[in-house]
């Protein structure tokens, strides 16, 4: 192995050691996301399981009563309409550009919603992709490291091959405003 794949292995697992709980950004309540999702057409849920998540985003896994499951992600701060909708732009282009190199919306919308503490957040719903967590693959010895590395550079690279158009008005990912925190 090389000692780029090597160095990439030993973050995957850390990474999948890391207790996010630590930089949590927030929760919805379940009654939360069940109006955000009847606002964003998709019904109500029958189910609504916490992913893990980051400082900017609470993630849900929502089992609809009709229609497949969904991803809600809620993005939380002052920011979070801004971040939600970058997230719907970015996404509608990669699905028109290449379709299935990133998750399909299930909802041209944002809703605004409201954490458990009370924090501002705005919610967007994508499909979920099948499959388990690469990091879980690689926790319980079902996926090498080094194939989770790669399977995860593929993906990237499948993203970033994506055509951008001459007239591109995506922000750019520098300095320290909110599209360079959604890029970390």
């Amino acid at each position: 192995m090389s000692g780029h794949v090597e160095a990439a292995a030993d973050r995957l697992q850390a990474l999948g050691a890391f207790d996010k709980s630590a930089v949590d950004a927030a929760e919805l309540s379940g009654q939360e996301i069940a109006r955000v999702l009847v606002r964003l057409g998709l019904g109500a849920p029958e189910l609504a399981v916490k992913l893990t998540n980051g400082a900017c985003a609470a993630n849900y896994r929502c089992v609809l009563r009709d229609g497949p499951p969904v991803v809600l992600k809620a993005c939380v701060g002052d920011d979070c309409r801004e971040l939600a909708d970058v997230q719907l732009d970015v996404l509608s282009r990669l699905a028109k550009a290449s379709p299935g190199v990133a998750p399909a919306l299930r909802s041209l919308n944002a809703v605004d919603c409201t954490t458990t503490t009370g924090r501002p957040a705005c919610a967007v719903a994508m499909a979920l992709a099948p499959g388990r967590a690469c990091n879980l693959l690689v926790d319980d010895g079902e996926l090498p490291e080094s194939a989770a590395c790669e399977l995860v550079g593929a993906a990237l690279a499948a993203v970033h091959a994506s055509p951008v158009d001459d007239d591109d008005d995506l922000p750019a990912i520098e300095g320290d405003g909110w599209i360079e925190r959604y890029a970390r």
